[in-house]
């Protein structure tokens, strides 16, 4: 869905989403991926490695910013890495440079790495993950992963990483159903402290993709709107602004 026109945004700042076990909707489907990591991050099971598989849009950030945020709760000394940063920091560093930026993490017990599929064109990262996943062993740390593709159908994965992540927990996490998206809706509203009524959370599911961030920049742009003309966010305002 096409905004009409973009607009000035009214303030310079956004609000940040809030990540926590508690506001991550879960469906039946996914209740095995959501308690495997929220025991990890609480320490309440074994140490290893977990990946979570999935496809965009069905949560797996926000499982890792909750067990980010869990463990720091528990005092724990963590890292939320995202792949895409990990490579580009790579690619402007020499040998020098790699071991300083690997000596940052020796001291780490819990990792959360996001968009690990996006590395399977650079053997330097995987190197990296290699030796994070080696010091996390040695720490008796954890590991958490998330990833758009199982390690084991990744073929670009080098065989000692790929062997390595198969030991842990390998764990689906599926798109959410009608019901549960529109109940991302409202948590995204919520944490803008706005209110959504249900017909108008209908209204946007019916016409836009099920896309976490797509409905993240609808709500943004209808609150900045609504209070940009003083007016309530309701499906008048929605059309006027997407012209449906």
């Amino acid at each position: 869905m096409r905004l009409l026109e973009p607009e000035q945004l009214l303030l310079p700042f956004d609000y940040p989403p809030i990540f926590s076990f508690d506001n991550f909707i879960v469906g039946p489907e996914n209740r095995l991926a959501y308690h495997a990591i929220k025991e990890l991050s609480q320490g309440s099971s074994e140490p290893g490695s977990l990946v979570l598989v999935g496809d965009g849009g069905t949560g797996k950030t926000h499982l890792l910013s909750s067990a980010i945020a869990k463990n720091q709760e528990n005092a724990g000394s963590c890292v939320y890495l995202h792949t895409e940063e990990l490579k580009e920091r790579l690619g402007t560093s020499g040998k020098d440079d790699t071991i300083s930026l690997l000596l940052q993490y020796q001291n780490y017990d819990f990792i959360a790495l996001d968009s690990f599929d996006a590395l399977a064109n650079s053997l330097l990262a995987q190197e990296v993950v290699i030796y994070l996943y080696n010091m996390i062993a040695a720490n008796r740390g954890r590991l958490v992963i998330a990833s758009r593709t199982d390690p084991g159908k990744m073929r670009s994965l080098r065989p000692e990483l790929k062997s390595r992540l198969l030991w842990g927990k390998v764990l689906h996490i599926y798109e959410p159903s009608d019901a549960q998206l529109g109940l991302v809706l409202h948590k995204i509203a919520k944490d803008r402290n706005i209110y959504l009524s249900e017909e108008l959370v209908h209204f946007l599911l019916m016409r836009l993709s099920r896309s976490v961030c797509e409905y993240e920049r609808v709500i943004r742009v209808l609150d900045q709107k609504s209070s940009r003309l003083s007016r309530n966010i309701s499906i008048l305002l929605a059309k006027e602004l997407f012209g449906l």
